[in-house]
């Protein structure tokens, strides 16, 4: 930062709002897997690496948040056939036999699928939170939700908490 006469260094002590962007101020600019919700029976390693490899033939940003996630627990990915992205709403496709849906509720649902209402309410809580959720599906059947969000970044609480301090009155957060 150039600052150019005293008057303006000066005039940073009556300063009483700052704004913030978002992603990559805040945030950290990498969208995160933060909840990986089971739905009936099938084990949750043996779903999420389907979905995972499934995923790993996109280049969406959330995409690459759920291969990252099962690379770390290291599970194994099965091949995958032929694919099918679905703009705006998911992606499907053949895994080791099997079609998986990985996606929106739109997208279950204009394949026919019902939702029951306990999963709905689940999904619907996780959004309220700000994060994106992934009904994940094997052969039309749901198997789990993943949740992905934007997470704070370390340290972002504290340096807020320490502009309040210095009697900054207001903090804004400028997102698209």
């Amino acid at each position: 930062v150039l600052i150019k006469g005293g008057v303006h260094l000066e005039n940073l002590g009556r300063i009483q709002a700052i704004a913030f962007d978002k992603t990559g101020t805040i945030t950290k600019g990498e969208p995160e897997v933060t909840d990986v919700m089971q739905i009936g029976k099938l084990q949750v390693n043996y779903w999420l690496g389907m979905a995972a490899a499934v995923e790993g033939r996109s280049t969406h940003p959330i995409a690459q948040a759920i291969v990252d996630v099962t690379a770390a627990q290291g599970l194994m990915l099965p091949e995958v056939g032929e694919l099918e992205s679905i703009t705006g709403r998911g992606i499907k496709a053949e895994v080791a036999g099997p079609a998986v849906w990985v996606g929106s509720i739109k997208l279950y649902n204009e394949a026919d699928g019902e939702i029951p209402g306990s999963i709905q309410t689940k999904i619907e809580w996780l959004e309220e939170q700000g994060k994106t959720t992934m009904l994940v599906a094997v052969d039309k059947r749901p198997v789990g939700v993943i949740a992905v969000a934007d997470v704070i970044r370390t340290g972002a609480n504290a340096a807020l908490a320490q502009l309040k301090r210095l009697k900054i009155r207001h903090t804004v957060m400028l997102t698209g």
